[in-house]
């Protein structure tokens, strides 16, 4: 018994001393190896310290680590995904023997980043699942103080092509509680605009309590972007159960890219207020409201964005008093820019641009970049819509993106007492990007057209028509400019009133015939305008207003390369009148500044008319303007008939939808 103690206080004492030894001649240079072989396996990245490992031997010993390098060689455009020129630690020993790490000090100075994100989506800071965290609130940590300082940071995605550079002016907190919080500052650039971060949080203490709330409270802006997010996250590492409001201000909704890394539509300046929250892998917007440009913004989103090769964002929106010129951005146009509204930097760049190139179709180009790199399936309502002479009421817009097919389906717009139903595929899956457009025109009630304008008894009638278009172009304009297809227009069954003198002119109403019958209501058999598209020039095919004074019938073109009118009315009466001029009406000039006037042969027969005044009597003026007056009707029906046979035609090349015929109120 003896000897077996005496052994083992022996073992006892040799171990004693060997401890006693180690303490006294233990290099701290010793953990180089050992340190880097662990870390290097936890995040699957190569670790280095190059500089020296300095600490005090204690039971909570100060250990400083210098010149840290963390490398991913895979990435060769950025194989050094960090920099670090020394990290403090202290480290409790004592808790350490109960199982638990107590730090009661962690310093890092001057970390330079330099983070990548490829294409394939894979990121050179991405670590190993065994480096991820703790899974629960009660498994972090114990840290008495946290500081980082001096940092820089760049940040690049390649797919996205986003670009931000960055400083941290410093990151610090403690465990206790009270004012004792996490705060991290920081500031840098965006696509050239100032961008700035900050974030305050509870203490680190609070961040372990596992029934406790955990505060937030953040703000970043980048140029006249802001955000702010305020409240709690019961669960900070797995990001569920929040309580957090979202408030986004700027001035175009476009420009909240770089705060969430997803695409947004261009629109005027916003301000918009939701909840923030997760439901598993997705990311929620519910229940936000605000207002865009001058028209209100309510509904909620889904943002999804883990193992998906593309974002998804799903979810409904709807406006209860929509301002349609806040619609223009969407299709490249500025929209209104008028005194006493909200308009953003976008719409006066795009208003300039217009305005010096004369040009009325949009020009603005898809984002290809955002097109491919996200699915949707986002409805939008416009249950009162807000178009000054337009009468325009309820948008119904469904939109789905799928792997860069873009589809509008439906799109529907009331108009008139009416409605549009459209079917509008843009499909960027290629290097050139192809639009099929199929527009019908249902129902529209001429008189509200007229009603609208301040003319309310301009004339009566019905509006059906179809436009089927096939373009190639990354824009509404270059599209349009290569376009093949149809476009054809009915107006049934109406009237026209002697009003449209005061709006054509004297001479112009004389030479269609409308002021013959010298009625208020002239009866309307029919408006058709038949049009066939090929490579952007619309030639007509049918051009009739058949009235029962007049057969008015036109010819020309429409380019919508160029933007410029050609067209040539001839107006017929069919009873002997003297107050018809005889003549073409010619219709020239660009969309934005068209001209209507007389043709050459109209002023020469009025100006032999003159000539005749002159020689000889007051009776033989009036004889210069006399029109015998044998024109027939048209035949309406037959017309009506070909022009819808004629919009139904599929365009060559289209892939997307299928032909129907144009809905035909005649019988």
């Amino acid at each position: 018994m003896n000897k077996a103690v005496g052994w083992i206080l022996g073992v006892l004492g040799v171990l004693g001393l060997a401890i006693v030894l180690v303490v006294i001649f233990f290099q701290w240079s010793w953990l180089r190896g050992p340190v880097q072989s662990r870390l290097s396996a936890l995040t699957g990245k190569h670790v280095y310290i190059d500089g020296p490992i300095a600490g005090t031997k204690s039971l909570v010993p100060h250990i400083t680590l210098n010149q840290i390098r963390i490398e991913e060689p895979n990435f060769t455009a950025a194989p050094k995904v960090a920099l670090i020129d020394s990290i403090a630690i202290e480290i409790d020993l004592r808790s350490l023997l109960h199982g638990k790490l107590n730090f009661p000090l962690i310093d890092v100075n001057h970390p330079v980043l330099d983070l990548l994100r490829n294409p394939d989506g894979k990121a050179n800071w991405d670590i190993t699942a065994e480096a991820r965290g703790p899974s629960g609130r009660s498994d972090v940590p114990i840290i008495g103080r946290l500081t980082v300082e001096n940092g820089k940071l760049t940040y690049r995605d390649v797919a996205r092509k986003v670009t931000i550079q960055g400083t941290v002016k410093t990151i610090a907190a403690t465990g206790g509680n009270g004012e004792s919080s996490f705060t991290l500052e920081g500031k840098g650039t965006y696509r050239a605009a100032p961008f700035t971060i900050r974030l305050k949080g509870g203490s680190l203490n609070d961040l372990r309590e596992s029934t406790r709330p955990y505060d937030v409270d953040a703000a970043a802006s980048v140029g006249k972007t802001k955000v702010t997010i305020v409240g709690t996250v019961t669960n900070p590492f797995k990001l569920t159960d929040m309580n957090l409001k979202l408030t986004a201000d700027g001035d175009n909704a476009e420009e909240l890219y770089p705060f969430f890394g997803i695409p947004a539509p261009s629109t005027p300046p916003y301000h918009l207020t939701g909840t923030l929250d997760r439901d598993g892998k997705a990311w929620l917007i519910k229940n936000f409201a605000g207002t865009v440009g001058k028209s209100d913004l309510q509904g909620s989103l889904r943002f999804e964005t883990e193992n998906r090769k593309r974002i998804f964002v799903g979810g409904n929106l709807e406006s209860k008093n929509l301002n349609f010129a806040d619609l223009g951005l969407l299709v490249g146009a500025p929209g209104s820019i008028e005194a006493g509204r909200p308009v953003s930097d976008t719409q006066k760049a795009l208003a300039r641009k217009m305005e010096e190139t004369g040009r009325v179709l949009p020009d603005a180009p898809l984002n290809l970049d955002e097109v491919r790199n996200v699915d949707a399936d986002v409805t939008f309502k416009g249950i009162h819509i807000d178009a000054q002479n337009l009468p325009l009421d309820n948008l119904d817009m469904r939109m789905k993106l799928d792997n860069a097919l873009l589809s509008l389906t439906p799109l529907k717009v009331g108009v008139a007492g009416g409605f549009t139903d459209s079917n509008i595929v843009i499909d960027a899956r290629n290097d050139s990007v192809v639009t099929d457009y199929d527009v019908k025109l249902s129902q529209f009630q001429v008189e509200q057209f007229f009603k609208k304008a301040g003319f309310p008894d301009g004339g009566s009638g019905v509006i059906n028509g179809r436009i089927r278009l096939h373009g190639i172009g990354n824009s509404v304009r270059k599209s349009l400019s290569t376009a093949n297809g149809q476009v054809s227009a009915i107006v049934d069954n109406g009237t026209v009133s002697d009003l449209i003198a005061n709006l054509l002119g004297l001479d112009i109403a004389r030479a269609l015939g409308v002021l013959i019958s010298g009625s208020k209501q002239v009866p309307l058999h029919c408006v058709v305008a038949d049009f066939e598209v090929n490579d952007g020039i619309m030639k007509a095919r049918t051009l009739v207003l058949d009235t029962d004074a007049a057969l008015t019938t036109g010819k020309g073109t429409i380019s919508l390369k160029d933007e410029h009118l050609d067209l040539e009315i001839h107006g017929d009466p069919k009873n002997a009148t003297p107050i018809a001029l005889g003549g073409p009406i010619e219709i020239k000039g660009s969309f934005k500044k068209p001209s209507v006037s007389l043709g050459a042969e109209a002023y020469a027969r009025g100006g032999a008319a003159a000539a005749l005044g002159a020689l000889l009597t007051p009776v033989a003026a009036i004889l210069g303007f006399i029109d015998a007056g044998d024109t027939k009707n048209a035949d309406c029906a037959n017309l009506e008939r070909e022009a819808s046979t004629n919009a139904a035609a599929v365009p060559p090349g289209t892939r997307h939808s299928q032909g129907a015929p144009m809905k035909r109120p005649r019988q």
